[in-house]
């Protein structure tokens, strides 16, 4: 007997592999050895998710993977809408998935078996779930097995118990077969000998989701007809989450690595202890005998692979690799060869992320305040900065009165600090209190009729619609005074006199007024912009063409003698928006005229946006094409000995604006000669 085991062992032995310093062979050579035989004998589980959500299979396959790690692999099937085969190498890793369940996906209970062979099983045969069920409050004397196998034949099928060691345990497993169909069950009335009774409480480990009014899993409450019919509330449910028992570690590996298709893998590398790379097949998109030859090839170049070929797209292989759709739109991306790929903030316009973006991603734009619609002109009034969030607090109704405080759960005596009633809210602090309607009185500007308004809000839009500039900036500061009175009342048990007030107003307005006067510029005679004598003048416009997709763009040199010296007129691609097309145009133009070797240029164009861009000191947006663009044009201006780039009206660019608006139909490069359409312009 001894014997027999030992010879078993050494077999086993020989069998093992642990030189880690053998050949990796990915491709045979000729007259090479032939490839290990693999045992395609399979070992079947069927299964069905508990779901009416549709499954998506190549997301549910790699987490199904990962987490099982099956040491020999797993092929997943889809046989159904919800039925999948899942076939394992070996049976070791089967048993044991069938054992450590129950498994889910996206809060999806798997309901599986494993089949003996030639077995056929439909979805709807599926219908018996193994779990481990915890069992709490068992008294002292009713623990024995037979009583917990009891105990589990009362949840359902009753598989086997927890062998594993229960000292530190406050409650004992079992594993059960439970039939999904019928409700869970919560609890058990255990009748003792002495006819005591007490309560059994059960919890389920991994249960997924489940009705927590009628107990079936497989469904929640809100798409349960009988929990919607029912006149319950959700807190008034028989069942809750209690029955889950604790959690499991999240796996977050990708699972590639556990699959196994029908298609073979790739390797290559030799020597020593270094790991194999390894190509797997996803989709069997390659039959012929030659994919080896071709996979390898691609394999192999894929790492040094470049689309962009000195500052735009490389054409032949952007075609060679891609489908001509893609081509086209991947075309129309500007090309920034000079910016590496980052992550950018989408909330905010320079691409960084800030509490405040942050914030309103999360909660979102704030509503506009009703009855108030003059928020630009309240924000262009000229008084201190905190004169005006005053009363931007006050319009949202944010400022912390005692009834805004007490809406935000505190528990203060709601009455007005200056005059003692009753609710100081925003409409009583400002209009309706005694001492805000002594010093409006004692002013010296009129105001709308404060008893009209039905709110603060509504008052100040009738201000803003009738007042004058100057009426506005002590109404304001009037606001902002009246406010600092009655802290004064809250911190220093003080109030000022409405006379005092409307003083201390003046001086405030008139103080800020002083401190803030800015001289008048000195006046000179306007000069006309000199620009260097040996200059090239050079107009670049753009033009969109919507029907066919295109963007134009054309460059036109004049001497400072305004005689015609050359053109030029391309098609680029670029996305189908103005500014964009316009920055490209002058990155093309600033090429061009590279090219040619002009070294001192003054460039014109009628688009504003990009002539303030470049001559901007600043630092470009980073985070936007645009940015991009003017980064590389002002690089490309970095290579001339002298270059400006400055505005003119359309009417002064109608040559380059009417070259680029004939791009669609004629491209070319011009020297010394234009072309025929623009020498009416030119005369």
């Amino acid at each position: 007997m001894e014997g027999g085991v030992v010879d078993r062992l050494n077999i086993g032995l020989a069998q093992l592999d642990l030189d880690e310093e053998q050949e990796g062979l990915s491709f045979l050579p000729d007259g090479g050895a032939p490839p290990a035989e693999i045992n395609l004998h399979t070992w079947t589980i069927v299964g069905r998710f508990l779901t009416d959500k549709v499954i998506k299979f190549d997301i549910m396959q790699r987490v199904m993977a990962a987490a099982w790690k099956p040491a020999l692999g797993v092929r997943i099937v889809q046989k159904d809408d919800n039925l999948y085969l899942f076939h394992f190498f070996h049976m070791k890793d089967a048993t044991r998935i069938i054992e450590e369940g129950p498994w889910s996906f996206d809060n999806a209970t798997l309901v599986m078996k494993l089949l003996s062979p030639g077995e056929v099983v439909e979805a709807k045969d599926l219908n018996m779930v193994q779990m481990w069920v915890q069992i709490y409050d068992l008294p002292d004397g009713y623990t024995s097995l037979e009583i917990l196998e009891a105990v589990g034949k009362f949840v359902g099928i009753f598989v086997k118990h927890d062998t594993s060691p229960s000292i530190h345990r406050s409650y004992f497993r079992v594993r059960v077969s439970i039939d999904v169909k019928k409700p869970l069950r919560r609890r058990m009335k255990l009748t003792k000998r002495d006819g005591g009774v007490v309560w059994v409480n059960f919890k389920y480990e991994r249960l997924n989701g489940f009705c927590f009014y009628c107990g079936i899993m497989g469904h929640i409450a809100k798409h349960c007809r009988d929990a919607v019919l029912s006149e319950l509330e959700p807190e008034e449910y028989p069942f809750d989450a209690s029955l889950r028992a604790g959690g499991r570690k999240k796996d977050t590996s990708y699972g590639l690595q556990w699959l196994r298709f029908d298609n073979p893998s790739l390797g290559e590398g030799a020597g020593s202890s270094r790991r194999m790379k390894q190509f797997r097949f996803e989709n069997a998109w390659l039959r012929d005998d030659g994919y080896k030859d071709v996979i390898k090839e691609a394999w192999n170049s894929s790492s040094t692979l470049s689309l962009q070929d000195r500052g735009c797209w490389n054409l032949e292989r952007l075609q060679t690799h891609l489908v001509q759709c893609d081509v086209s739109q991947v075309q129309m991306i500007p090309s920034c060869p000079r910016r590496k790929d980052n992550w950018f903030w989408i909330g905010s316009e320079d691409g960084l992320y800030s509490v405040k973006s942050g914030y309103r991603t999360i909660m979102g734009e704030a509503t506009q305040t009703p009855g108030f619609s003059q928020w630009s002109r309240l924000w262009r009034i000229p008084v201190a900065p905190k004169v005006k969030v005053c009363v931007w607090r006050a319009l949202r109704g944010i400022l912390p009165t005692v009834s805004a405080l007490n809406s935000k759960g505190l528990e203060i005596d709601n009455c007005c600090s200056i005059c003692g009633q009753l609710s100081e809210t925003v409409d009583h602090l400002f209009l309706r209190c005694p001492f805000a309607e002594y010093v409006w009185e004692r002013s010296s500007f009129r105001v709308a009729n404060r008893s009209a308004a039905s709110s603060f809000s509504n008052w100040v839009q009738l201000v803003f619609q009738t007042a004058t500039s100057s009426e506005l900036i002590h109404i304001v500061w009037t606001i902002w005074m009246i406010w600092k009175c009655r802290n004064a009342a809250v911190w220093e048990q003080r109030v000022p006199t409405p006379e005092v007030t409307v003083c201390m107003v003046l001086n405030f307005s008139k103080g800020w007024e002083n401190n803030h006067r800015e001289d008048p510029p000195t006046l000179t005679p306007s000069a006309e912009r000199v620009f260097p004598p040996e200059a090239a003048h050079c107009f670049f416009d753009a033009a969109l063409f919507h029907a066919s997709g295109l963007v134009g763009a054309c460059g036109v040199i004049f001497s400072s003698s305004k005689e015609f010296q050359a053109a030029f007129a391309r098609r680029l691609w670029c996305p189908q928006d103005p500014l964009l097309a316009e920055a490209m145009a002058c990155r093309e133009t600033l090429s061009w005229l590279k090219s040619l070797g002009v070294q001192v240029a003054v460039i014109f164009s009628d688009c504003f946006r990009v002539v303030e861009a470049i001559n901007d000191s600043g630092v470009s947006d980073c985070a936007s094409y645009f940015g991009s663009l003017i980064d590389d044009c002002k690089a490309l201006m970095a290579s001339f000995e002298s270059v400006l780039v400055s505005h003119v009206r359309r009417s002064l660019n109608v040559v380059a604006h009417t070259l680029a608006r004939r791009v669609e139909t004629q491209t070319g490069d011009w020297d010394f000669a234009p072309p025929d359409f623009l020498m009416s312009l030119l005369n």
